[in-house]
């Protein structure tokens, strides 16, 4: 679905009664080498992102 101004998909998502809040969370992985070579893998998270 394509958002643009003036059109009824973007009516609906700017006139929300509800705020919509999209979080994203990321995940580093510290270890690659040690994990390329069959280990546990150790993620370091960053975010979160929050976008309105």
């Amino acid at each position: 679905m394509e958002v643009v101004e003036g059109s009824y998909s973007y009516q609906l998502w700017h006139n929300t009664p509800v705020p919509i809040f999209l979080r994203f969370y990321i995940y580093n992985l510290t270890n690659s080498k040690d994990f390329s070579a069959g280990a546990k893998a150790v993620l370091q998270e960053v975010g979160p992102y929050v976008y309105r």
